[in-house]
């Protein structure tokens, strides 16, 4: 299962409850969104934080200033956001920084399946799975790398999903493989810079790339 995807599809299924509860004049929504609204923020961060590609910087940011406008909204807090805000973003700046220069800015992975997330933070993987079958990458905020040119694709073939809003998703992948990529830009980019005229022989290992980009870039090519 993929937990990011689950948990988007659980915050646009609710937000379509409230407003079917606002339309039948039983809850009114603007009343419920405009105080609980930043409770999306604190859900995504402790995702980031917590689940299977863990980004504590990021996640960690993310709940802070979910709290933080919580609090505003909920008119607990009298502090402007904007005295907060800059000091949190250079404190998740510095950490992603110092934690780059002790080595963790990337890693090489030998699973065959991968699912990767990037919440208002880093995610670069370099794959040396022998059999390659599957990634997700999902980027929000941030950016995801997945770089298969040390990869073997599995026999039957390989898929890679990736969702990315307001960030980057980057897929390198090596000459000699065959690329079908089908991608959903809304007011973002999907673009596939791979050499499609290669003269590949029918057996040529075989990759299906789809992703949808909001307000953001989807990029497959062969150079890092």
């Amino acid at each position: 299962m993929d937990r990011t995807r689950t948990l988007i599809g659980a915050l646009l299924v609710l937000a379509g409850v409230i407003f079917l509860l606002d339309a039948a004049d039983v809850v009114p929504a603007r009343d419920i969104l405009s105080g609980w609204w930043p409770l999306v923020i604190v859900a995504l961060g402790l995702f980031a934080m917590f689940g299977r590609a863990r980004s504590l910087t990021g996640g960690g940011i993310l709940v802070a200033i979910g709290a933080v406008l919580l609090l505003q909204t909920l008119d607990i807090l009298d502090i402007a956001f904007w005295q907060l805000i800059i000091p949190l973003i250079l404190i998740g700046a510095g950490l992603s920084l110092v934690l780059r220069g002790f080595g963790f800015g990337g890693k090489s992975d030998r699973s065959n399946r991968l699912s990767l997330v990037g919440v208002l933070t880093e995610q670069h993987v370099r794959s040396e799975s022998t059999s390659f079958q599957s990634a997700s990458l999902t980027s929000i905020l941030g950016e995801v790398k997945l770089d298969l040119r040390n990869a073997t694709l599995d026999n039957r073939g390989a898929e890679v999903d990736a969702f990315c809003m307001l960030g980057d998703v980057k897929v390198i992948v090596p000459r000699g493989w065959r690329v079908h990529s089908e991608g959903i830009p809304i007011l973002g980019d999907f673009e596939d810079h791979t050499d499609h005229d290669q003269n590949l022989p029918d057996h040529a290992p075989e990759i299906e790339i789809s992703g949808v980009s909001i307000l953001a870039d989807i990029e497959v090519t062969h150079t890092p």
